[in-house]
């Protein structure tokens, strides 16, 4: 141990005159910790961290990602971006009139499921449990406004008078908020 330490002082009282001489020392070492950082940054995030992957995970969703992939916008929201979804459950489709969601998932009907679909997604934007707490906000989905009204911690957070049903499900490219009942367009 004690060799050890004396090697490593001695690399150490080499190495200092010469980086000290350098005029160039602080920005080359700024540099290369910088360029290390940009590497990280810019790594892809794991497949299977997505928001579409996370809503497989969570295993109430699978009514939902069919939509989505009927109405071909995976791939939307599969790259990178910041979402926020507010994801109807299974049990949220379950409300609606029988035989609904299968005439709406036909091809002809696909510009009527994107809007149905817009109004669950706002984009540039992270909504979560806490930063909806104690506030009332009108967010912009890509059909048009929602308020949320976090401002009751006994009820929880709301979404057009929808209640947010369980924890944040946070993803590389967004965050999830499950919801009760579909968000429906106006018109």
């Amino acid at each position: 141990m004690k060799k050890l330490i004396v090697a490593a002082s001695a690399a150490l009282m080499i190495a200092l005159p010469v980086l000290a001489d350098s005029e160039v020392s602080g920005s080359m070492n700024a540099s290369f910790g910088l360029g290390k950082a940009r590497a990280v940054a810019s790594v892809a995030a794991l497949p299977d961290d997505t928001l579409l992957d996370k809503a497989s995970e969570a295993g109430k969703f699978s009514i939902l990602l069919s939509a989505i992939d009927a109405a071909g916008v995976n791939e939307a929201l599969s790259g990178p971006g910041t979402y926020t979804i507010f994801a109807p459950t299974d049990a949220a489709f379950a409300k609606l009139p029988k035989g609904a969601m299968d005439t709406l998932m036909k091809p002809e009907n696909r510009d009527q499921l994107i809007a149905l679909l817009s109004m669950h997604v706002v984009a540039g934007e992270l909504i979560t449990a806490d930063k909806a707490s104690g506030q009332q906000f009108t967010a912009e989905t890509l059909n048009g406004p929602v308020a949320i009204d976090g401002t009751d911690p006994s009820t929880g957070v709301w979404v057009n008078a929808v209640s947010v049903d369980g924890p944040d499900i946070r993803a590389s490219n967004g965050v999830i908020l499950a919801i009760d009942t579909l968000l429906l367009p106006a018109g």
